[in-house]
């Protein structure tokens, strides 16, 4: 029995570095499990490594319909279909793999390596390029951050891409590298920087020298990640700041995806009603002037009088500012960014609505005055203190990783990636932050030098 076994997967093999595709429904009809022994042993070159190697683009496609496993099963090299293709140069089959299952470029060999190692190591640039450009334009959801995670992964001695580019002098691969964003200062298991495996080595290098320089590459003494954490220190009562931070964090992320569409929904009906009651005030407005009477009026201003328009001003201001506040919390932080500068012009508009229709220049300037710097205000100190928080979490999650090493050597990759994303993200945001900040405070300064000199002008 066990001969008659062994013969039709010898058949399978057979068909498969033929590329006989219409063998396969045959074999599995005169053996159902034919395809299961192969896949009950721990590695072994299956039919679609076979078909792979020798680039039997419709077999392989009819076996992963027939067995999709295959497609993660490793060989006794450690590797799985796709880097069998991709290191004899089967770009066009790898990328027909990659249509059935996106997520085989991150899916590790033996070696806790990915393909991108593997090519790299090997010299498969074009391989290698090939990945990396499949990375760059797939555009499912997650795709920039998946695309962040695989490029600072780490194989089982730590080192990353970079790490490897930069051993073997490639260039092209170190530039192409930092213009994605990696994470240049991630240390591998010996604790060494790109810059420092780069120092090690009795090479002329001046040319990724400077690039790693002008990229900010440090070495590893030099690099200040401060860890205020400890194993003792984790047992202690956390303080308040980091209880405040955790509930913050913890409450946003417990919300559910469809209490967090209708809040949304709610926020934006809310933000909608608001603004109207600055076209259509309460009330009503004068339909013309009048300065004979003894309550003097001009058209188009507020009918209700100065302290009524003030108090419905101060509440429907605070409930406007408090959705918008509510609508940041529960977006998105990336998207919320984008959102900022049409969203203050927003508030903006229906500050200067309600200084159109107030009864009194002064409070026109009021008006104005707050209403330009206070969402300014509030900006910048909830920029500073999310800042704060995302600083913290990072040495929080820093620190756990130091206190347990196996621990931290099985969560390294993730946690660098993380890292690297943030440091990404936070100097993009500090940049952006400061041009914004910049560009706001001068509409600010303007809009305070017309309001005082349109006050003194009431005034006199």
């Amino acid at each position: 029995m066990e001969d008659i076994n062994d013969r039709k997967m010898k058949e399978m093999k057979a068909a498969a570095e033929e590329g006989r595709d219409e063998d396969i429904a045959k074999l599995i009809g005169d053996d159902p499990y034919v395809l299961e022994r192969f896949d009950r042993v721990p590695y072994i070159n299956t039919p679609l490594h076979i078909a792979a190697k020798h680039d039997h683009t419709p077999f392989a496609m009819e076996m992963v319909s027939f067995k999709s496993s295959f497609l993660t099963k490793l060989n006794p090299e450690g590797l799985c279909p796709l880097l069998v293709a991709l290191q004899n140069g089967r770009n066009d089959l790898a990328l027909r793999l990659l249509e059935v299952d996106r997520d085989l470029i991150p899916y590790m060999t033996t070696r806790r390596e990915t393909v991108l190692h593997v090519t790299l190591k090997n010299g498969k640039l074009d391989a290698f390029y090939f990945l990396v450009g499949y990375l760059q334009r797939v555009q499912h959801e997650g795709s920039s951050t998946q695309e962040t995670e695989i490029l600072n992964r780490k194989d089982y001695e730590g080192n990353t891409i970079l790490h490897i580019a930069v051993q073997k002098i490639i260039s092209e691969v170190v530039e192409l590298l930092i213009d994605c964003g990696v994470d240049i200062n991630t240390k591998n298991t010996e604790n060494l920087t790109a810059l420092d495996i780069l120092d090690d080595m009795q090479v002329d290098n001046r040319e990724v020298r400077k690039m790693l320089n002008a990229a900010g590459a440090l070495k590893a003494s030099n690099l200040t990640i401060p860890i205020p954490f400890t194993a003792d220190s984790l047992k202690r009562i956390p303080s308040f700041k980091e209880r405040l931070i955790t509930s913050i964090i913890r409450f946003k992320r417990d919300i559910p995806h469809d209490t967090r569409n209708a809040l949304l929904v709610i926020t934006v009906l809310i933000a909608t009603v608001t603004c109207q009651g600055s076209l259509t005030p309460p009330g009503g407005v004068w339909q013309d002037s009048n300065s004979s009477t003894a309550q003097v009026h001009q058209a188009g201003k507020v009918i209700m009088s100065y302290m009524s328009f003030l108090f419905f001003w101060i509440l429907n201001s605070i409930t406007l500012w408090t959705t918008q506040v509510a609508f940041f919390f529960l977006i998105d932080g990336r998207f919320s960014k984008l959102l900022f500068i049409p969203v203050y012009l927003f508030s903006q508009c229906y500050t200067f609505s309600l200084s159109l229709v107030s009864p009194s220049p002064v409070i026109s300037v009021v008006i104005i005055t707050i209403s330009v710097a206070l969402p300014l205000t509030v900006f910048m100190l909830g920029y500073w203190f999310f800042d704060r928080v995302a600083k913290t979490l990072k040495r929080i999650i820093i620190s756990q990783h130091d206190i347990d090493g196996s621990t931290a050597d099985s969560l390294n990759n993730s946690t660098n990636c993380h890292c690297s994303l943030h440091q990404f993200s936070n100097a993009a945001l500090v940049l952006c932050s400061q041009h914004v900040t910049a560009f706001f405070l001068n509409i600010h300064l303007q809009f305070l030098k017309i309001s005082l000199s349109f006050g003194s002008r009431v005034s006199l």
